[in-house]
């Protein structure tokens, strides 16, 4: 991720969504064993917040059921983009994720007339 993140660092300015299957699990694996001290969701999530990217699908809900267990997976982020609408659609199956989609307002902004007088 910090090479994708580092690439787009030239284009600061540019409005831009990142997402896919981040395979963000609530633990970390060492030798096929779980630990739960590190989160690798909330790592993640920090760091492309220090970055300038915003998690608007974050309790979107599940992605992924193995057998009684549900994660949350997969992730959209913006940088410059107005999301308006994000969820999950549980009622397709398209691999073993859940599609995660978001909505957004690509229409420009007068920053002039959200100003109030």
């Amino acid at each position: 991720m910090k090479v994708l993140v580092d690439d787009l660092k030239k284009e600061h300015m540019k409005k831009i969504i990142v997402g896919g299957d981040f395979n963000m699990l609530p633990f970390y694996f060492y030798k096929s064993v779980p630990f739960f001290y590190q989160n690798q969701k909330r790592l993640l999530h920090e760091y492309l917040r220090e970055e300038g990217f915003s998690n608007h699908c974050e309790n979107g809900g599940y992605t992924l059921k193995s057998g009684f267990i549900k994660f949350e997976l997969d992730g959209i982020y913006t940088r410059n983009v107005q999301p308006t609408q994000c969820g999950v659609e549980q009622s397709v199956m398209v691999s073993d994720h859940k599609p995660v989609w978001l909505e957004v307002d690509l229409a420009p902004h007068d920053a002039a007339a959200n100003t109030a007088s």
